[in-house]
Parts: structure tokens; sequence; C-alpha cells
């Protein structure tokens, strides 16, 4: 896998968390001087819809889906209190030994993330050594950056002006009940409790 930088990482998830909508990272958005002059302001982004509304939403509706999450450890830490999250955790790992026909011997976890979005803010936690050594053999995301993650989000919300508290939901977005024993359309004789709504272009 190739290197990327955690600046592009949080810019591809910004584009799902936007409906697809693409925005270059703008890193200063103005320069004043100390009367409060404004010396320079960075020009409005329009944005480019590089993905499909629904298909974004989509991808925001599996990430933010609490009771796909394994145990109640996940659950927490992948949430933000309030608002629904959409996140994601990884951990790269890198090859520190090969055997003569090229087969990886010893790894060890080199870069940590956790990515994830609310509709309100979009944050990317990257933990891992500058120069690019491996870390420890039990270093994983879900117990290094996804608490982190999990702070920022939750302290940060509370300077948000007039929060988002719900995903919007685009129009080409349909959400029909589905069994859950096959997958398909409920028959009458499918258990009412083996049905559940499900997002679907």
């Amino acid at each position: 896998a190739g290197e990327t930088p955690l600046t592009q990482m949080v810019n591809a998830y910004a584009t799902y968390a936007n409906g697809g909508v693409y925005k270059p990272l703008v890193s200063i958005e103005r320069i004043k001087d100390r009367r409060g002059n404004i010396l320079y302001e960075a020009p409005e982004e329009k944005g480019s819809q590089v993905i499909d509304p629904g298909v974004a939403y989509q991808v925001t509706s599996v990430l933010s889906d609490v009771s796909a999450r394994p145990n109640e450890y996940w659950q927490s830490v992948l949430s933000v209190p309030g608002y629904p999250a959409a996140a994601k955790t990884g951990t790269s790992n890198k090859c520190l030994d090969r055997n003569a026909t090229g087969n990886c011997t010893t790894r060890r976890p080199s870069d940590l993330w956790t990515m994830g979005y609310t509709p309100n803010l979009v944050t990317g936690v990257w933990v891992g050594n500058a120069d690019s050594s491996a870390l420890a053999e039990k270093a994983e995301s879900l117990s290094q950056a996804s608490p982190i993650w999990k702070e920022y989000m939750t302290r940060a919300h509370a300077f948000v002006t007039s929060p988002k508290t719900t995903f919007a939901i685009p129009n080409n977005i349909v959400q029909p009940q589905i069994s859950t024993l096959s997958g398909e359309l409920p028959s009458e004789c499918t258990p009412i409790a083996n049905r559940k709504s499900d997002v679907f272009l």
C-alpha cells in the first residue's frame, strides 16, 4: 500500500460527508492585520459532484450503523454523544523481515487510523512514528487512534453553532423493509422481528 497523507484521507471522507461533493482543502481561510483589515481571504469553493449523492449516503449509512459494530467498546469509541457518527478505523502493517522466497515473516503495525464525521464535522486521526518505523506489536487503531478521535469530536461539537443532528437523505434513496433472513423483500410469513429497513438507490 502506498503512503497517504492524513489531509488526503480527511478530504476523501469529507467528500462522503458532503453528499459526494469534493472541495479542495483550504489551509488558510483568512489573514488579518492587527487592525482587523483583511489582507487575504480564500475564495469560496463551489466544489464538484464526484460521487453520486445516493452512493455517498449509502457509505455514510454503512459507516454510521452502530448495530454493525461488534461490541460495546466499538460502539462507544466510534460514537459522538448526541450525533450520528460515520467512522472507520484502519491499521497498516510494515514487513520487518522476509524469508528467501520473499514472503514476510515478521510484521508489525506502522500506521493507526480513525476517520469519521458527523453532519457537522469531519476529523481524521493518524498515530505512528514520524520516521515510519514500526509500532509495538499490540498497537491497533481502535485502542490508540479512536479514543483521540472520540475525545476531539466530543469536545469540538461544543463549539458548533446550530448543529445538525441527522445526515441529509438524498432524493434518490429509498428505505424499504427487507427480511433479515433472506436479504430480500419480506413475505407475508416473515416475522416482524426479522424485518428492518435498509438503504438502497
